[in-house]
């Protein structure tokens, strides 16, 4: 059971940033969670880089992005 409908934990180790995502099972499948955790992540490293403008920022992945666009 969880407190929250999803919760997201970062914890900083050396140097390292590890994610947990903890979500209510009877609203998030585990595939939908999978994805969603990849869109974070490839936004987070898109912000890394310090040339990028928020506007240009892409949740998805290119391939993803191609098959729901086709």
């Amino acid at each position: 059971m969880t407190k929250f409908d999803l919760t997201l934990t970062a914890i900083e180790k050396e140097d390292h940033i590890y994610l947990a995502f903890e979500y209510c099972t009877k609203l998030f499948k585990p595939e939908t969670m999978a994805r969603f955790a990849k869109h974070y992540i490839n936004v987070l490293k898109e912000i890394c880089s310090p040339q990028i403008r928020l506007e240009y920022i892409e949740i998805m992945a290119g391939p993803e992005r191609e098959m729901l666009l086709d």
